[in-house]
């Protein structure tokens, strides 16, 4: 992942949350379990007593290993420049979930906090025009609900427009309340991504909100990767081909 992003947290820079530093200090294993809880929505309580038992025999940096590949892969991050992900797990493996639990702390994604996090631009703006130049009617129909979307569409203002080059295709998917939970979101998911697919679409993209904890688990589950990111919007993508 050599073009991937930087982490925004240090490996060794514990004392910069004191508070995490101590964690991971005095419990190791519930910080890993916190740790995958936030990352993926795993059982918080299953994956400390895994790391605590594998402790035991010197095996704990197995799953963490695995942990903090998918957390690089999830934002597109190198491997820590002081030292990768095999060594920083095995032989400074409290600095490394300490750095983890920072990196999505300071992405914003802690579904204990409703506030935004200032997010870093991982793909910095390239253009402030609208990206395409073709407006929709005027006039009478001006004012009407299906023009106002359609706007939208004609001026979808993207931080890069190189996302387009591998992520042609835009996603959006809403379900009421009381659909949730059911399975239905990934079907939908699959049967979008199929059709896609079908018609020749190498990738797909979508946004949505930085404060969103569970819906950036949702889409990181169905293998979506964070493209950019500002103050308040995440994009995300995943490629079809």
């Amino acid at each position: 992942m050599s073009d991937g992003n930087d982490w925004t947290e240090r490996l060794f820079g514990c004392f910069d949350d004191w508070g995490t530093c101590c964690y991971g200090c005095w419990c190791t294993p519930c910080l890993f379990g916190s740790n995958a809880e936030k990352l993926d929505d795993s059982d918080c309580c299953a994956f400390c007593c895994v790391y605590w038992l594998l402790e035991g025999c010197y095996l704990c940096w197995l799953p963490h290993y695995f942990k903090r590949g998918k957390l690089r892969s999830i934002y597109n991050l190198r491997e820590d420049p002081t030292c990768g992900d095999i060594p920083a797990t095995l032989c400074c493996g409290p600095c490394a979930l300490c750095q983890e639990a920072r990196e999505m702390k300071s992405r914003g994604h802690d579904p204990r906090t409703s506030q935004r996090a200032n997010y870093q631009v991982t793909n910095p703006p390239v253009s402030s025009q609208p990206m395409y130049n073709q407006q929709p009617p005027q006039g009478e129909e001006r004012g009407k609900k299906d023009w106002q979307i359609i706007r939208s569409f004609h001026n979808y203002n993207l931080q890069s427009l190189k996302i387009f080059d591998d992520y042609p295709s835009l996603l959006h998917i809403d379900l009421l309340p009381k659909a949730q939970g059911k399975g239905y979101g990934t079907k939908m998911m699959h049967h979008i991504e199929n059709e896609l697919q079908r018609h020749g679409s190498k990738g797909v993209h979508l946004e949505m909100a930085a404060n969103n904890a569970r819906a950036f688990r949702f889409y990181t589950k169905l293998g979506y990767t964070v493209l950019a990111q500002d103050q308040y919007t995440i994009w995300l993508g995943k490629k079809l081909i």
